[in-house]
């Protein structure tokens, strides 16, 4: 950095003196261009270094320079165990980021966190790990629009967002995790067995969905701008039935039921009894997240080259995982990327490779790219692969130690 500095000021110096003498400025031309080759020479070499990693993110938090080898796992708390390893992965040097959470240890709690605690928005996953006191905090799966999740979110019981069946969820329960596939049904039936089926949960009423429901998690109201009906729910008891033209707000209490089309032979009123079931019900003591693709699967190799979530799995990028062991341990696993041979990023098949190397069993996709990332202890501990900078992100694991 310092020869840059003294070479831009010899770049000065020479234009001043082309502005007073012709004949210097001829001369000082070829000088200009031999010293432009140098610089460049100089910016190409910089931009092959180890990246360095002064991360834009929360002041409270420092990043890892590029990260040492651990030799042995470090054992910062009990249950939770982090360490990276240098990978040479196809003659490709490769970073990989181990977080193991042993679920039987009572005081550790994993738990999928959407971002602002709802449906939409984004935040830096520090700021995350900072506002929930969470010792770690990892990447998780895919979002739509405007941060709404892809499917299944369950928080201590809590359901935010509906399983879509497509693929499989981890579920983590009170001392256990493992993988299924989940497809909640939601219906209400009435006082004379009339069953209302109701579409979704905190999503849209759009295309062939025509009813939802909604509850504090969706935001303040609805977001609905068309003509509909909306039935307030309290403990199975209707508190009111409204019909509306634009967004209608969500009580404080209760969930609300939107239908489009609300069907004409349906005999309701307020204070009938409404009996909302949704399947499956979650323990209080669970939660879940619907993930993308199975990599790893009963111990085999069964990833594919392309994710609907993904895209192509055939290229060099970083990447998230999440999976089980023999043991029933939930671990997490990051693999660095785009930062050439500090670490060139893997494929789908050579990141399921890795996981069976490291002992998992079940191993499911989550978001990867510059969205990979990996917090323990207040230290950012992967090399994030654009700028060095966190990605703002609809949701994220955090690991939290009562």
């Amino acid at each position: 950095m310092i020869l840059i500095k003294s070479l831009k000021q010899k770049l000065l110096n020479l234009n001043n003196n082309e502005e007073n003498n012709q004949q210097a400025g001829r001369i000082s031309r070829f000088f200009f261009i031999n010293i432009l080759l140098l610089l460049s020479m100089l910016v190409a070499c910089q931009s092959n270094e180890v990246p360095n990693t002064t991360n834009k993110t929360s002041p409270s938090f420092t990043t890892s320079p590029s990260p040492v080898v651990s030799e042995k796992p470090d054992n910062q708390i009990k249950g939770i165990t982090y360490y990276n390893e240098k990978i040479l992965v196809n003659g490709k040097n490769n970073q990989v980021h181990i977080l193991t959470i042993d679920l039987s240890v009572k005081n550790i709690k994993v738990i999928p966190y959407l971002s602002f605690d709802r449906i939409y928005g984004f935040e830096m996953l520090s700021e995350m790990v900072l506002k929930n006191n969470a010792y770690a905090g990892v990447t998780s799966g895919f979002f739509y629009l405007y941060g709404r999740p892809s499917g299944l979110v369950v928080n201590n019981g809590a359901l935010l967002s509906a399983g879509t069946g497509r693929f499989n969820s981890l579920i983590i329960s009170e001392d256990e995790a493992y993988f299924e596939t989940i497809n909640t049904v939601v219906y209400a039936k009435t006082s004379t067995n009339e069953v209302l089926s109701i579409d979704t949960i905190n999503a849209p009423i759009e295309g062939a969905i025509q009813s939802a429901l909604y509850n504090q998690y969706y935001g303040k109201t609805d977001r609905l701008d068309f003509p509909h009906t909306v039935i307030h729910l309290l403990d199975n008891t209707i508190m009111s039935i409204t019909k509306t033209d634009g967004p209608y707000d969500i009580p404080d209490e209760g969930v609300i039921l939107c239908f489009r089309n609300l069907p004409a032979y349906t005999m309701i009123n307020k204070y009938d009894q409404l009996t909302l079931t949704i399947e499956p019900n979650f323990e209080i003591t669970t939660s879940a997240y619907e993930c993308s693709l199975m990599i790893v699967k009963d111990g085999m190799n069964i990833a594919t080259e392309y994710d609907p979530w993904i895209g192509t799995l055939n290229q060099y990028d970083p990447r998230t995982c999440v999976g089980v062991d023999e043991k029933g341990q939930l671990i997490f696993i990051v693999v660095d990327g785009r930062q050439g041979d500090y670490s060139s990023g893997v494929t789908g098949k050579e990141l399921a490779d890795i996981c069976i190397d490291l002992g998992l069993i079940n191993v499911a996709m989550l978001d990867g790219g510059a969205s990979a990332e990996m917090i323990v202890n207040e230290k950012i501990v992967n090399s994030l692969s654009y700028n060095q900078e966190e990605r703002p992100l609809a949701g994220g694991f955090l690991i939290i130690v009562d």
